[in-house]
């Protein structure tokens, strides 16, 4: 079981702010102390649980703001300059996987792939 003082250092140590020895001294211990904590499997646990709830949470921004993310790349592919048109189509093709060789680019062929996706997309 986890102290509120082991709880203080082992976030202060997930934001990875200050050093080990100023995380004691924030929480009030001793520099072996807080490394004997370090040893400790529920501690790491704690520590592991703290990140894996931030990307629990950054997914979740992340898929919350995707179809905002894809318009944008669509509306650039479609009135954005020349190179920012291309930019925005070859991104597009990458996150929907459609595969255009490097060698291979050229403003007709991202064109014609880049209206293939959207077609696709207002299906």
């Amino acid at each position: 079981m986890l102290t509120a003082k082991m709880h203080k250092a082992a976030y202060l140590l997930y934001q990875d702010e200050l050093t080990d020895e100023q995380v004691a001294k924030e929480v009030g211990v001793s520099r072996k102390t807080l490394s004997l904590w370090k040893q400790k499997p529920e501690f790491a646990d704690e520590l592991t649980g703290m990140s894996t709830k931030q990307r629990e949470r950054a997914y979740t921004v992340l898929e919350s703001n995707s179809e905002l993310a894809a318009n944008t790349l669509v509306e650039l592919a479609r009135t954005g300059a020349d190179h920012v048109r291309l930019k925005a189509s070859l991104e597009l093709l990458r996150m929907t996987r459609v595969d255009v060789p490097a060698n291979e680019v050229r403003d007709d062929t991202v064109g014609i792939a880049f209206s293939q996706l959207i077609k696709s997309l207002q299906v």
